[in-house]
């Protein structure tokens, strides 16, 4: 809109200071115009210095140095919370969520429009409905643990307590994937369904509420299992048509190709269950949480500013002095606000919405027309104007024709004079200071030298999975690799899977060998070593005096022959028979056969341990190649494989690695 401005010589300056009576607050003014340095930076600091919660999204990925440097300035560096950086914190998005916004979610990331999905229609909206009843389910379990919680039983579902975003794309990676947590869910229906029938005594106790509650919830989770009820099944059954509708895997496809994000860096700062914040208690809490924008879509981040509004209106159930003032800055608004933003009641939780854009034209768009965005713009009592060549030609708008202002020059609303701002400049050096003091000192991160510090290069870190280390000293700069949860689940299911197969074929030759080589009749007859010393089939035979069917018949025997029954006879494993042996005769050197039963522990300790435990440290080279604490000659005695030359051991197990 073209107003009168009017535009002295002698531009007065002054700060664009806004008032703190929570009532809002729009800035528009285009790249280069002085609108951060002149506007953002001067109302973050002065909000700071008053002790502010304080929530702001950084757009660009490097505004949190800024906003540290001004933190440093007021005292409040200690206050910073990062989300959205492999050392940052976390949120979980499902924890506040309810059925219709996950299912405005789900409709965001499957690109589901108004009239549908088109020709892959029935695909969409079964993945929509796969997505939305797996959230109920995990949401189910979640109630239903915590109701068991309350009094004192413990119960979990894939070990966890709370869930996530991650636990929906873990279940749907594919159809092995969701038939494993269909299992583990019928598992955890049947686990629940007897606590219940065990502890009927809490109907009778006091918690005749809680035990309806129970009751009504195993319910719900039993029919929720129904719908997914045609993915549960055995995958020798899937080719049968009258087991296994053949459009279920593409419909699971469909539903994972839309969690492709998760795959990303973003999926960590939004999806974890583990040392997850809540924004709001951390606003409440006077922190000041800077959430970085890059590497979150922005239809999910639309959703969680979204929970955070409804959770800020929530506090109205507080008195006013339990409510903590709260500014929320939000740069490029247009990306994240929509036409359910709810300013005109947040004043009375004490939150302040300050908002910027390069041009009132982007607010227009996304709000689809001028009247839309005037029913939300009514609701902002301050309005700033710097340089800005684009502008509306709508005589109700209030932003004017401000292309020809100088940078830092600005106007406000009902205010027909131009002012030039004072600008709050941030020096690089002092900025990569403070960032440096804050990983150091205040995060504390591992594995910094005192001249170092952290750099997220989002690009880089989402190509090569890297962040940077800088050396301010030496100015020099390496990689360090680092990956999110998905990436290691992925990668670990790779690797396990390698590594249980090498470890199968290991155990399966070092038993054969130590069967034939010993030549002792199975593995189960193993004790004849540790209760007899009996080390092969020779000293076998040589020992052998008897054999019955039971025990009766050989203790008869045994007090006949005036035999000890401690030193004489054993029972034979396999075949179920008592053999009475002559335990004096001559053994193997004690050495050897201490060495021998050493092998075989670590043997037995490798069976044990290939379903459950894949870790290398009890995989490592020095207890693999235990038999070289053996001489060759003492190798060749016992019958072991020779494992050869040293250096081409050791390139084995870099090969099974």
């Amino acid at each position: 809109m073209k107003l009168g401005l009017i535009k002295n010589n002698d531009i007065k300056k002054e700060i664009p200071f806004l008032d703190i009576k929570f009532t809002h607050s729009l800035c528009i003014g285009q790249t280069g115009s002085g609108k951060t340095t002149g506007f953002i930076y001067p109302n973050l600091l002065k909000r700071m210095e008053s002790n502010h919660g304080i929530l702001l999204f950084d757009i660009k990925g490097s505004e949190h140095l800024a906003v540290k440097t001004i933190a440093k300035k007021a005292n409040r560096l200690e206050d910073i919370i990062e989300i959205g950086k492999p050392w940052g914190k976390n949120v979980n998005i499902l924890s506040e969520m309810n059925e219709t916004k996950m299912t405005q979610l789900l409709k965001a990331i499957l690109n589901v429009g108004k009239n549908g999905a088109g020709s892959n229609a029935y695909f969409y909206n079964a993945a929509l409905s796969l997505g939305l009843t797996l959230y109920s389910t995990l949401r189910t379990c979640e109630i239903l643990i915590k109701e068991f919680k309350e009094v004192e039983i413990d119960i979990s579902f894939l070990d966890n307590q709370k869930f996530s975003l991650l636990d929906i794309y873990k279940a749907s990676i594919d159809i092995d994937t969701l038939y494993e947590f269909l299992d583990k869910l019928n598992d955890f229906i049947e686990k629940v369904e007897k606590t219940i029938d065990s502890r009927d005594d809490l109907y009778f106790n006091g918690n005749k509420n809680l035990y309806k509650n129970l009751i009504l919830n195993l319910d719900s989770l039993k029919k929720l299992f129904l719908k997914l009820r045609p993915y549960y099944v055995e995958k020798k059954d899937r080719e049968d048509r009258s087991k296994f509708d053949a459009s279920l895997p593409s419909v699971i496809t469909t539903l994972n190709e839309a969690f492709g994000f998760m795959v990303s860096s973003s999926a960590k700062y939004i999806s974890s269950s583990d040392d997850a914040v809540n924004i709001v208690n951390e606003l409440q809490n006077n922190k000041i949480v800077i959430i970085n924008v890059r590497v979150i879509p922005d239809s999910i981040l639309e959703i969680l500013l979204e929970q955070v509004f409804e959770q800020l209106i929530d506090l109205n159930i507080k008195s006013e002095e339990n409510r903590h003032p709260t500014s929320i800055f939000i740069d490029e608004a247009q990306r994240l606000i929509n036409k359910e933003i709810p300013l005109d009641v947040l004043r009375s939780s004490k939150v302040d919405v300050v908002m910027a854009v390069q041009s009132e034209l982007q607010l227009i768009s996304k709000f689809g027309s001028t009247e839309d965005w005037q029913q939300i713009s009514i609701n902002i009592a301050q309005k700033y104007a710097f340089r800005s060549s684009l502008y509306s030609t709508d005589s109700n708008t209030f932003f004017p024709d401000t292309g020809d202002f100088e940078t830092f020059e600005y106007t406000k609303e009902y205010d027909k004079n131009v002012y030039r701002a004072i600008p709050n400049f941030i020096n690089k050096e002092e900025s990569i200071k403070v960032e440096k003091e804050y990983q150091q000192k205040i995060l504390e991160l591992d594995d910094l030298k005192d001249d170092e510090y952290y750099i997220y290069d989002v690009s880089h870190y989402e190509k090569e999975r890297e962040i940077v280390v800088l050396n301010t000293k030496t100015n020099k700069r390496y990689h360090k690799k680092i990956f999110n949860e998905v990436e290691n689940l992925i990668i670990d299911k790779f690797i396990e899977k390698k590594i249980q197969d090498n470890r199968l074929k290991l155990i399966h030759i070092l038993k054969d060998d130590l069967l034939e080589n010993i030549k002792l009749k199975s593995w189960d007859t193993i004790d004849l070593i540790s209760k007899h010393d009996i080390q092969n089939i020779d000293i076998y035979n040589a020992s052998y005096i008897n054999e019955f069917e039971d025990e009766t018949s050989v203790l008869s025997y045994m007090h006949k022959s005036n035999f000890s029954k401690d030193e004489h006879f054993y029972k034979e494993v396999i075949v179920e028979k008592y053999v009475v042996i002559d335990s004096n005769y001559e053994r193997y050197d004690d050495s050897l056969f201490d060495n021998y039963l050493e092998v075989r522990e670590y043997i037995e300790m490798l069976e044990e341990s290939v379903e459950e435990d894949l870790n290398y440290n009890t995989f490592d080279i020095e207890k693999y190649f235990l038999f070289r604490r053996l001489s060759k000659k003492e190798l060749n005695e016992l019958g072991f494989i020779d494992l050869g030359d040293e250096k081409i051991v050791y390139q084995k197990i870099q090969e099974l690695k």
